[in-house]
């Protein structure tokens, strides 16, 4: 499973992407109080079920926050974990019951870029399927059907003062996906989902 979700530094911190400052407020209050008596504190996105636990200490917290301070950073953090919906908490139910069939027709119902990042996420934790992922995060990347997932995913994590090309927000993930990946091997899967990637066609080149 990949590290930048099982330390995803929004998993950490016991909130959804797209959480208000004001709940990440609240949540470090809360494991600072039981870090502090040296108790575990535990949240509904934990899924301790269904990946490694999460350990959680002073430094871990702290470390988290910084993960997001930069609108850049909490963009790539955001495209490994779940963003709040309409329909995000009722999947999350079936989700930490394993029932992945019932969360995917969940996420399935709405068409937005939410669900789409939300079906991608599930699909990591579920088998490790980094296809479907890649499947549904380049159709919020490259937004071919013109339906603005990329500017809402954008808005939504960032606020309307910051903006990323397309081109800035496809490297991103592929630089992300590469820290862990091998480049011939995200090369095959994004051939499979039907996206052509020049920025990993000249690094397997400069490799060879």
């Amino acid at each position: 499973m990949l590290d930048k979700i099982v330390n995803n530094p929004f998993r950490i911190l016991g909130v959804y992407a797209n959480a208000r400052p004001a709940e990440i407020v609240s949540n470090c209050d809360d494991m600072e109080a039981y870090i502090t008596i040296g108790q575990s504190v535990s949240f509904d996105l934990d899924f301790n079920n269904l990946m490694p636990q999460v350990f959680r200490t002073a430094d871990s917290v702290s470390n988290a926050k910084k993960q997001i301070n930069l609108p850049k950073d909490k963009l790539m953090h955001a495209l490994f974990w779940f963003i709040k919906d309409s329909s995000s908490a009722h999947a999350v139910n079936y989700l930490k019951k394993g029932d992945f069939d019932n969360a995917y027709e969940v996420f399935d119902i709405e068409e937005s870029f939410a669900s789409r990042i939300n079906k991608a996420v599930a699909a990591l934790i579920q088998n490790d399927d980094l296809g479907l992922a890649i499947a549904n995060i380049t159709e919020i990347i490259h937004d071919s059907d013109d339906l603005g997932f990329r500017d809402d995913f954008v808005k939504t994590i960032c606020g309307g003062a910051f903006s990323i090309t397309e081109d800035e927000l496809a490297h991103l993930y592929i630089d992300t996906l590469l820290e862990e990946k091998d480049a011939q091997e995200l090369l095959n899967l994004f051939i499979e989902n039907g996206v052509s990637q020049e920025k990993l066609l000249k690094k397997i080149k400069d490799e060879d």
